[in-house]
């Protein structure tokens, strides 16, 4: 069996809590499978 494929979202971040946010939104409203996605957020010690 092979597993479908999917994309990653890598956010890196430092101190753009708004930016972050908006991103994220955006994320959430598109119409792409949410089984079929994944996002990664990295925190540069902010």
């Amino acid at each position: 069996m092979t597993k479908a494929s999917g994309i990653s979202f890598v956010i890196c971040t430092y101190n753009r809590a708004q930016y972050l946010q908006d991103t994220l939104q955006s994320l959430v409203e598109n119409k792409a499978d949410p089984n079929r996605f994944e996002i990664l957020i990295v925190d540069n010690n902010s």
